[in-house]
């Protein structure tokens, strides 16, 4: 393909053609590098004008207190995803006080302590969701409807933010949520078959990406793409 492009380039050059079929071949350029495959199942694109209202007014702001790398973690994911899907900076709120319609509030029992008449046990049973498992629920605070993506542990929250991004990306309702996901397993893991040499025994092509003589100085940026990549892989998997 780039090849035939540059081949285009050199033959227009020569024949003295407009820029016009240069505009359209770096066009075509451009398409061609847009999609690569990097971004896998967390393609934070643009959602559809019937959708876009909608998701905005279900997240005019975030109440996403951070005590720790996870929550932090979960609060980038949503910057990130929000961004993307909505064309638009998230706002993320500091007040305790739920004031205004629209809040998607984000966290544990622990770390929304402080946001007031926070009703958890009200509607969520937060004894079933144990360790990893979440709920998504629409709830109505000081008279105003929010949506609360609640967990007993950081790494449930975590879940929980790709959870909804999940089903932003999916176009979805975000209206009358009262979706629970639990994992059926404690323990799931991925065999690489990678050796410490970076070869790949199967199922790959080329090196392993896991420079593993530079770790764990260096973090190389696929790694934290990997990780998030897999967290949605683990909740397509176990849902």
């Amino acid at each position: 393909m780039i090849a035939v492009i540059r081949q285009m380039l050199i033959n227009s050059a020569r024949s003295g053609k407009s820029f016009f079929l240069c505009g359209v071949v770096l066009l075509m350029t451009h398409t061609a590098y847009a999609e690569d495959g990097y971004d896998l199942w967390l393609r934070y694109r643009p959602v559809d004008s019937q959708w876009l209202q909608s998701y905005r007014q279900a997240t005019t702001k975030i109440v996403l207190p951070v005590s720790s790398a996870t929550l932090q973690a979960a609060k980038d994911e949503l910057h990130r995803g929000l961004t993307g899907l909505l064309n638009a900076e998230p706002q993320f709120e500091s007040s305790s006080e739920v004031t205004t319609d629209g809040l998607l509030i984000v966290g544990t029992p622990k770390s929304l302590a402080g946001v007031k008449s926070l009703d958890l046990s009200r509607n969520i049973q937060l004894n079933k969701l144990g360790n990893e498992g979440y709920a998504i629920r629409s709830m109505s605070v000081n008279g105003h409807p929010v949506i609360v993506v609640i967990a007993n542990t950081d790494i449930g929250a975590l879940y929980g933010t790709f959870g909804l991004l999940r089903m932003m990306q999916t176009r979805q309702s975000l209206s009358k949520l009262d979706q629970v996901s639990v994992p059926d397993l404690q323990l799931r893991m991925l065999n690489h078959w990678d050796n410490l040499d970076r070869h790949v025994e199967r199922g790959y092509a080329g090196q392993s990406i896991w420079d593993w003589h530079k770790l764990p100085d260096y973090i190389d940026r696929r790694y934290v793409d990997y990780a998030r990549a897999m967290h949605q892989l683990e909740l397509t998997l176990r849902c």
